[in-house]
């Protein structure tokens, strides 16, 4: 695994300004657990109202990155089998 720098400084006193600040900073160290503790992680309450809202956030991306990747296999099918049938 990667270092990472300690939250507690030297005396074990909390270093608020070694925590980082990144939103999916949680995310990160939740996969970084162990598969039971992973679990129990995940089904406590406010990790999963957290997850929902993340969810809420990027759906429409991902419903339209699905969509991309649909229209774009359905057009190379189609000129493939054009191609086929025409030549």
């Amino acid at each position: 695994m990667r270092s990472r720098k300690s939250l507690c400084d030297k005396d074990g006193i909390r270093n608020l300004h070694n925590v980082p600040r990144k939103e999916m900073h949680l995310l990160t160290l939740i996969l970084e657990c162990s598969s039971s503790a992973r679990k129990k992680i995940l089904m406590h309450p406010l990790i999963a109202i957290f997850l929902h809202l993340k969810w809420r956030r990027v759906r429409a991306v991902f419903w339209a990155t699905i969509g991309l990747h649909v229209s774009k296999q359905l057009t190379v099918q189609i000129k493939a089998w054009n191609l086929i049938l025409y030549l």
